[in-house]
């Protein structure tokens, strides 16, 4: 199978949440092997937590939490996938997640990040680790690492963001973020790092993985130019023909941190970069325009579907958020602006408020409305009554979605389990777990609700995250697999993305 083809249902990807805990937690030592293997490519939870809590255990660097769909668990650190120590001082391993079928033999593989790792020309690191018939081994890793340079270009964060994009059964893109690179001397400008596994497509899991590619907007194709503080890379979405990069620190004329986001093609048959289309709120068929601050391309829904700008005033509201949807232009990995979203839109529950930052974090996948594609929505500054920046979650029709599909608002206490309480800002971030598409036309996903900032019982900011499946609704909360709960973890700071 070549091109942009979809692989079949058995071959897509399993289901995967990943949280992370910027924070330092003691936590227990990880999981074996498995004793079965796994089956199937959708249900997969995993959970990362880039810490350091320098206290000489196997996860004290950070760790990355997998719960399988029969129960079975492992958790993966550095030391058990046999990578090689961080130095004294850095951490960051599980920063950052992605979940795909890079390998087409059916189970799910990780990309994992570790943004806080610094060593000899080096700061950050990122890993491919295969599943197999145990899980997730050590023989299944693969170094995504690059070379960066003097250390003298400045603060790097390298694995801050990962991605990958499954284009069909031979070739999959592997994307890496360093979205505070140097790039041309100039400072932040950001940069985006592609690899390319490329395999027979038979099933059995072999290929070979390209050296990396280096994208950015100095390269040749790419709109615009590399500036200070653009960020590009500082958000990675999937495509299926590609990846959609969002660079939120962009200045759009003399609007400073108006942000743009790139659809970026590659050829499916080799991975090649074919193109890439820029879009800004200055952008014909964007509605609004560009303003200082507004941080469009803060976040990126799977495929480009909508894009977040959660400091988007609306009206005299500062920093109200917005969210613009987009559509397939019909070629593959090719966008069409849609509509743009407010709490003000007509049909979406709530009113705009300053400080809501509605759009800090949008995914896409089918919820409520059956064979339709939503987008959620998290607004984590939202007050939810007396509760300040309890934040909340909006459902919302997708550019397709036909006109029976309405918006729903979700938070602790109306839709979420759990109760509205200050500072908790529910929805800090988002994710999708896939639905099993051999269900079809009765496929529904399940939503992940990160609450990092939750406090249990006399723990503050312990953090949780919140699953959420469908048609039903309900929910279950879900902790550390192992250590228990800590303060100040933040657990559910990042949450793993699937790939397109």
């Amino acid at each position: 199978m070549t091109g942009h083809g979809a692989r079949s249902g058995a071959q897509r990807v399993r289901r995967v949440l990943l949280l992370t805990c910027a924070a330092a937690l003691t936590c227990g030592p990880a999981a074996p092997a498995l004793a079965a293997t796994p089956t199937g490519t959708h249900d997969l939870v995993v959970v990362g937590a880039g810490t350091n809590a320098d206290d000489g255990s196997p996860d004290s660097q950070g760790y990355v939490d997998v719960r399988f769909p029969d129960g079975d668990t492992q958790r993966l650190t550095a030391a058990g996938l046999g990578l090689p120590p961080a130095p004294a001082g850095s951490d960051g391993f599980g920063a950052s997640v992605a979940i795909g079928d890079v390998n087409a033999d059916g189970l799910s593989d990780l990309v994992i990040g570790a943004n806080g790792y610094y060593g000899d020309h080096t700061a950050g690191r990122a890993w491919l680790v295969l599943g197999g018939a145990n899980g997730f081994t050590a023989a299944g890793v693969r170094d995504l690492n690059v070379t960066h340079g003097s250390p003298a270009e400045g603060f790097r964060t390298y694995g801050s963001a990962v991605a990958i994009s499954v284009l069909n059964d031979t070739v999959s893109d592997i994307w890496v973020a360093d979205p505070s690179a140097t790039v041309g001397g100039h400072a932040m400008a950001g940069r985006v790092y592609r690899f390319t596994f490329t395999g027979p497509g038979d099933g059995s899991g072999t290929g070979t993985l390209s050296a990396a590619t280096a994208l950015d907007q100095d390269t040749a194709g790419v709109p615009g130019t590399a500036e200070a503080g653009d960020l590009f890379g500082a958000a990675l979405a999937s495509s299926s023909a590609g990846v959609v990069v969002g660079s939120p620190g962009e200045a759009i004329g003399t609007q400073k941190n108006a942000g743009s986001v790139y659809a970026v093609t590659t050829d499916g048959d080799n991975g090649v970069v074919t193109g890439a289309s820029a879009f800004s709120q200055d952008t014909k068929g964007v509605p609004g325009s560009a303003e200082a601050g507004d941080l469009f391309g803060a976040s990126i829904a799977p495929g480009g579907q909508a894009v977040g700008a959660p400091g988007e005033d609306v009206g005299k509201l500062k920093d109200a958020g917005s969210v613009q949807l987009f559509r397939s232009s019909g070629v593959p990995g090719q966008l069409r602006p849609d509509r743009s979203v407010t709490q003000d839109s007509k049909g979406v529950p709530g009113t705009a408020e300053a400080g809501d930052r509605f759009g800090a974090v949008v995914t896409a996948g089918t919820f409520t409305c059956q064979e339709q594609s939503q987008i959620a929505v998290s607004a984590p500054g939202e007050g939810i009554g007396k509760a300040a920046r309890a934040g909340s979650v909006t459902l919302v029709p997708g550019a397709v979605a036909n006109s029976e599909c309405k918006s729903v608002a979700l938070s602790q206490g109306s839709g979420l389990p759990g109760t509205a309480e200050t500072g908790e800002a529910t929805g800090s971030t988002l994710a999708v777990a896939n639905g099993d598409p051999e269900a079809e036309e009765d496929r529904y996903d399940a939503l992940l609700v990160g609450v990092p900032a939750e406090s249990i019982g006399t723990l503050s900011q312990s953090g949780r995250v919140l699953l959420v499946r469908f048609p039903s609704r309900t929910a279950t909360s879900l902790g550390p697999l192992t250590g228990g709960d800590q303060p100040g973890a933040f657990y559910g700071h990042i949450l793993g993305l699937d790939a397109q």
